[in-house]
């Protein structure tokens, strides 16, 4: 045999040697999410994960929401302190339909280990002090988690304020916050 055949003879045989050691070492792809460990190395899918190497049973594989059993039974008053954030001008009166208060949508995150807190806004457009009632729901999927109403003290003349509404803790699934103004009404 000639070099030329020599090496393409050795490359056909690397070639053969080097997919017999890929098949022995990978797996075929599970059709999962897959972690590959920087450090070992080791390839993690939904199939090898598990308590004490005993992969996860199918059933417990994923969280259904809706199906989250708990909550708080009833409602929670919780008394805020807000911060005013600026003032606004005064729209609100008999003769416009600009409602005395107005609340912008709260954002939802959590704090880790802790509970389940929403931002909320408020802002009164009348030219006189309102004390602020409102009402949240903590929602799962459409079932409630926790009801609360959340009590403010006076907001002045044209204030905006900011404020913390806390919910459940985290150890509850919460994707959705509505709360409404309940007084002034």
């Amino acid at each position: 045999m000639n070099i030329k055949g020599r090496t393409c003879a050795l490359s056909l045989l690397l070639l053969v040697v080097a997919s017999a050691t890929g098949a022995q070492t990978n797996t075929m792809p599970s059709g999962y999410p897959e972690f590959r460990d920087p450090v070992t190395g080791k390839v993690w899918t939904p199939d090898n994960v598990g308590k004490d190497g005993a992969p996860v049973p199918y059933d417990d594989r994923a969280f259904e929401p809706r199906a989250q059993g708990g909550g708080v039974p009833v409602a929670v008053v919780q008394y805020v302190r807000p911060r005013v954030l600026g003032t606004v001008p005064i729209t609100s009166g008999p003769n416009t339909n600009v409602p005395a208060m107005t609340m912008d949508l709260p954002s939802l995150f959590a704090d880790p280990g802790r509970r389940w807190v929403a931002v909320a806004y408020l802002t009164n457009n009348s030219p006189m002090a309102i004390e602020p009632v409102v009402n949240c729901s903590f929602s799962n999927g459409g079932q409630p988690v926790l009801a609360t109403r959340v009590m403010t003290g006076p907001a002045g003349p044209g204030e905006r304020l900011g404020m913390f509404v806390y919910g459940p803790r985290t150890e509850f699934f919460v994707d959705r916050i509505d709360c409404q103004i309940q007084t002034p009404g």
